[in-house]
């Protein structure tokens, strides 16, 4: 297999070459990559009313942040060339095990992320960011990069971005009760909750 490769860009976004994921990283370089968020009721052998969140635990073989739970459905680069909706479409094939007609998915802007400096690994990133409401549990087939799927309830997510709150209540897929998770094992989410998806729910009528 190849070397997976990204285009990268200025601040205004315009496109200034292209080079491997690994080197990317490496010197910084501001590329390219799509969130998925997906809104869903929950299951009915958990007994609890209301929309939340469904989240992934990344794999233990992931390269940076193993182990982690993240907010998002799904997250991942755009490949070099690609679009970010054939990229969105892309992810969540291949890490969830889900295909969506185009109608389903909202794209609600781009924004440039929050950099992460760590030692021989520079990420800048401007997010796309999706996101779905479904009317059930989708049939999630997940890939080799995850984990674990969650459902969070939106009153569990807002305590967490917007008051801090240090355990968070979810329940596994597939499982019949709940279980608390920490804060510490979240990765932060750039207030991506606060200030593109809550007033996203807003306009829908849907207030926290």
């Amino acid at each position: 297999m190849g070397q997976e490769l990204l285009d990268y860009y200025d601040q205004k976004g315009n496109l200034l070459g292209t080079a491997p994921r690994k080197e990317v990283h490496e010197k910084g370089l501001l590329h390219h990559v799509v969130h998925f968020w997906m809104i869903a009721p929950g299951e009915s052998q958990w007994n609890i009313s209301g929309l939340g969140v469904w989240c992934q635990k990344r794999s233990p073989n992931k390269a940076d942040f193993p182990n982690m739970y993240d907010i998002l459905a799904m997250g991942g680069h755009i490949d070099a060339g690609e679009s970010p909706d054939d990229a969105v479409f892309r992810e969540i094939r291949e890490e969830l095990g889900l295909d969506f007609e185009p109608s389903q998915v909202v794209c609600l802007e781009s924004r440039h992320t929050k950099d992460w400096i760590l030692p021989g690994f520079i990420d800048r990133e401007t997010a796309w960011i999706y996101i779905a409401k479904l009317s059930k549990t989708p049939a999630f087939a997940c890939g080799e990069e995850v984990s674990q799927m969650v459902w969070v309830p939106l009153g569990e997510i807002a305590a967490k971005e917007l008051h801090n709150a240090q355990e968070v209540k979810c329940y596994p897929l597939g499982a019949d009760k709940e279980m608390t998770t920490m804060s510490s094992e979240w990765l932060p989410s750039d207030r991506e909750f606060q200030e593109v998806v809550l007033p996203w729910l807003n306009s829908l009528g849907i207030f926290l």
